[in-house]
């Protein structure tokens, strides 16, 4: 979804969706954590403001890594980017978003 269209197409509800942006994600070696937390911050902004819904993914890798386990502090998503009251998370265990979730 490219961010300069966020909610402004006619007759087309859009929705940003927020995939795996959890502490230990970002803490592991990504090229440029902070312009990417910066990036996702700009996008969740703009589609707030116009009222597009947002939904995060994410990942429990549970019962293979520790690091994502459901509940501990890597699993959390990043306060960066974190969701608002009433904002859906979406859970998975899987690489694919879609497998065996309510995508």
């Amino acid at each position: 979804m490219r961010g300069s269209h966020l909610g402004t197409e006619r007759g087309k509800r859009s929705t940003l969706v927020v995939i795996d942006v959890q502490n230990a994600v970002v803490a592991a070696p990504i090229h440029e954590p902070e312009r990417v937390l910066g990036t996702i911050a700009a996008l969740l902004d703009r589609a707030r403001e116009r009222g597009v819904p947002v939904v995060y993914v994410r990942h429990d890798s549970a019962p293979y890594e520790d690091d994502l386990r459901a509940g501990s502090e890597g699993w959390q998503i990043h306060p960066a980017v974190a969701p608002r009251d009433g904002e859906t998370i979406v859970e998975k265990q899987w690489g694919d978003a879609f497998a065996a979730t309510d995508m």
